[in-house]
């Protein structure tokens, strides 16, 4: 059982050793500067003369449509945030005045309760009931 894993590692080792030298050697070897340098040469002879066009049609031409409507979308999309922005500002003063309106009847309310406790401390010992028949 130990000499399996012995001969694996063994094996291991050996295809490291020779692969390391095989891939220095053709590092050497092949000089890489022009298949770096020569790229756009290769491109551009690989799309010479490639051309290949229909006729327009209601089917082909689908893609501008899309394009126009989207433009018109995003056009009116801009005139509606324009619209927002100059409504919001509005908008803003209408709260701002509900809140305070709020605020104003909360105080009416709590000055309400404060002068009926006043007056029923003073009335307290004077509370008389009348009683017509």
């Amino acid at each position: 059982m130990k000499r399996t894993g012995i001969h694996k590692n063994t094996l291991r080792l050996g295809a490291i050793l020779i692969a390391f030298p095989v891939f220095a050697f053709s590092l050497i070897t092949v000089p890489l500067q022009p298949a770096f340098t020569d790229t756009g040469g290769l491109l551009a002879n690989a799309v010479v003369g490639v051309f290949a066009g229909v006729e327009a049609n209601p089917y082909n031409t689908k893609a501008q449509q899309l394009l126009e409507k989207e433009n018109e979308l995003n056009a009116r999309e801009a005139a509606l945030q324009e619209n927002t922005a100059a409504s919001s500002t509005l908008e803003d003063w209408y709260g701002r005045a509900a809140l305070a309106v709020s605020f104003l009847v909360l105080l009416l309310v709590a000055l309400n309760f404060y002068f009926d406790l006043r007056r029923g401390e003073r009335g307290r010992g004077k509370l008389v009931m009348q009683v017509k028949n």
